[in-house]
């Protein structure tokens, strides 16, 4: 089961009106029950937008091809920017998934004995040959095959709220640096990703301190 959580967070932080609403958290059903997932500060939800919506859907569609149970639930972007889907950074999503009884201090555990480069290089190829198959999907071949390529994943912080892990990524075209945030709830899941081009010198450590604030509301909120 944790092999199979450290997969989804790790397959999922791999991918990819005019402007976000202003809304720093959203509610979602999920399994019976009503939870509310924020996101980062600084960030507005435009998972309603036009390209809000197409990232979701291909998202969402690439994701059930590798076998991993992570759904997408919000898009967003930086609050005030008009969403250019040809310069989107940064920019990230919310994704949840179901939890069968794995703890915090059990994630945290695991991924510091097993997440490392070979366990990168797996995941590589699961999304590399998914996001091409929904490419084929999506009539979108002639724009290029989908050749995703990720650093050594570096942990930055455990604790009993999340784990957040830090690496840099390449899609063949923008070399980016990401951080994301796992948080585990009872019966839930929480995924949070932060993305932001590596040509905009970004605050690794200011994106991590978001994600921080992100789950310990997540705890709260759920």
């Amino acid at each position: 089961m944790l092999n199979k959580i450290s997969k989804s967070l790790i397959v999922g932080f791999t991918f990819i009106s005019l402007f976000a609403s202003a809304s720093s958290s959203k509610e979602v059903f999920y399994k019976g029950n009503y939870y509310k997932l924020s996101i980062p500060e600084g960030f507005c939800d435009m998972t309603d937008t036009s390209t809000g919506k197409f990232l979701k859907s291909f998202l969402n569609d690439t994701l059930a091809k590798t076998g991993e149970s992570l759904s997408a639930k919000i898009i967003y972007s930086k609050c005030g920017k008009k969403i250019d889907p040809k310069n989107l950074h940064p920019w990230g999503y919310v994704g949840i998934s179901e939890n069968d009884n794995t703890s915090q201090k059990e994630l945290n555990e695991f991924a510091k004995k097993n997440m490392n480069a070979d366990f990168m290089k797996e995941i590589e190829g699961l999304v590399n040959k998914a996001g091409n198959k929904t490419l084929e999907d999506y009539k979108l071949s002639s724009l290029g095959k989908i050749e995703v390529s990720m650093g050594k994943p570096e942990i930055l912080w455990t604790d009993d709220n999340s784990l957040i892990v830090y690496t840099r990524m390449s899609d063949g075209i923008t070399l980016q640096d990401g951080v994301y945030s796992t948080t585990m709830l009872p019966k839930l899941t929480i995924f949070t990703y932060l993305y932001d081009a590596v040509k905009n010198n970004p605050d690794v450590m200011g994106m991590a301190s978001k994600l921080d604030k992100v789950a310990r509301t997540n705890v709260k909120s759920n």
